[in-house]
C-alpha cells in the first residue's frame, strides 16, 4: 500500500520534471509568423518555406536608423536600445509598451511563420505589401511584417498590457519606419 502510495507521488513528479526540463532550452532568434491569406485564428503552427534572397538592401541597414528621432520623440518612445546587428527596441511612454524592429535581409514577407493563437490579415503599410498579426507571441503582442524586396522583411511588433496598446504602438511605428526603407 506504502510503496503504491509513493509510485502515485513520484511518477507524476518525474514527468512533471522531463516536460520542465524539455521547456527550459533556449533557442536563439526571434518568434516570427507565417502566411495566410485571410484573418485566421491558427490553430497549429505553419510550416516555414525558404526565402529567395534579394535582401541586400537592408543587409547594410542599422534597425534602430530607420525609426528618425524626431517620429520616436512624437511617438513617446525611449531612446533605442540596439539589441544585436538585426534588432532594435523602444518602449512606449508612460505605459511601457515594448516596441521591437527585426531586420530580415533574407527572409520574405512569405517566410513568416505564425504563433499558434495569431490572427493574420494581409495589408499595406504605406507602399508595402504587409501582413498584420494579432497575437503573435501572446494576447497582448501584436506585429507588422513588412515586405521590402521580394526576399527581405521587416518585423515590427509590441507587446504590452493590453492588445490595443500593443496594436497601436506597432501600427504607428511601422507607418514611421516604412518611409525609411531601402
Amino acid at each position: 500500500m506504502i510503496m503504491g502510495l509513493k509510485l502515485r507521488l513520484v511518477v507524476p513528479m518525474v514527468l512533471l520534471g522531463l516536460a520542465a526540463a524539455g521547456c527550459t532550452g533556449k533557442e536563439p532568434g526571434n518568434a516570427t509568423a507565417g502566411e495566410t491569406t485571410a484573418t485566421t485564428k491558427q490553430g497549429s503552427p505553419a510550416s516555414t518555406s525558404g526565402s529567395s534572397g534579394n535582401g541586400t538592401g537592408l543587409a547594410s541597414v542599422k534597425p534602430c536608423s530607420l525609426l528618425k528621432s524626431e517620429d520616436a520623440t512624437a511617438l513617446k518612445l525611449s531612446a533605442p536600445e540596439d539589441l544585436d546587428a538585426n534588432s532594435c527596441q523602444w518602449r512606449t511612454t508612460p505605459d511601457r509598451t515594448l516596441v521591437r524592429l527585426n531586420i530580415y535581409p533574407d527572409k520574405a514577407l512569405k517566410d513568416f511563420v505564425p504563433g499558434p493563437n495569431s490572427e493574420i490579415s494581409d495589408t499595406k503599410v504605406g507602399g508595402h505589401p504587409a501582413k498584420f498579426i494579432k497575437k503573435p507571441v501572446s494576447s497582448s503582442s501584436c506585429a507588422y511584417s513588412i515586405g521590402v524586396t521580394e526576399g527581405s522583411r521587416i518585423d515590427v511588433g509590441a507587446s504590452g498590457s493590453t492588445l490595443e496598446a500593443a496594436c497601436e504602438a506597432a501600427k504607428s511605428v511601422a507607418e514611421k519606419v516604412e518611409p525609411n526603407l531601402p
